[in-house]
């Protein structure tokens, strides 16, 4: 197991889209997804892996592009 993900990682970990992805990193969330920027613009995004099971652990069920509860692959 990988202590940091790049965000396409984690969008096939939590089968979301790439939109519902940067909606849920938007820092007007009330718990947006922890990210960290390495370098210039969204190439240097990471999510460290403790932070984003901290993250996962906390929210209600349904996160995903579907019905609450409801995960759908892309």
């Amino acid at each position: 197991m990988q202590d940091v993900y790049q965000p396409n990682q984690v969008m096939r970990l939590l089968r979301i889209s790439k939109p519902r992805f940067y909606e849920l990193t938007d820092l007007k969330q009330r718990n947006p997804l922890p990210t960290h920027n390495y370098g210039p613009g969204k190439r240097g995004t990471i999510i460290l892996r403790e932070e984003l099971i901290e993250w996962v652990a906390s929210l209600p069920k349904g996160i995903g592009n579907g019905k609450p509860g409801e995960l759908q692959e892309d």
